[in-house]
């Protein structure tokens, strides 16, 4: 596996995942905040090298539901709506 770098922290090798070490499937999947499993089943559909696995990975990725339950896209347009009724404070009366 990779080495402890100045931080503390492991250091991950740059071009590939060996996935016949178990020690380097445990570190990736940390890395990449997904299962071992999720790991593998990624490495078997993209091929185990890196700049192949992470946009995978990330691609694949769920976002996060957000806490009031709208999506970006509903938040953007309730904006708009609030803006298009909004009055020009340069044009309201004094």
């Amino acid at each position: 596996m990779g080495s402890v770098g100045g931080n503390g922290k492991t250091e991950l090798p740059r071009a590939t995942i060996n996935m016949e070490a178990r020690a380097d499937v445990a570190a990736w999947a940390y890395a990449l905040h997904v299962t071992e499993q999720d790991l593998t089943d990624a490495v078997a559909k993209v091929g185990n090298h890196a700049r192949a696995v992470i946009p995978y990975i990330l691609k694949r990725a769920e976002r996060p539901a957000r806490p009031d339950g709208m999506t970006s896209e509903a938040r953007r347009q309730a904006s708009r709506r609030r803006r298009k009724g909004a009055v020009d404070p340069r044009s309201a009366p004094r």
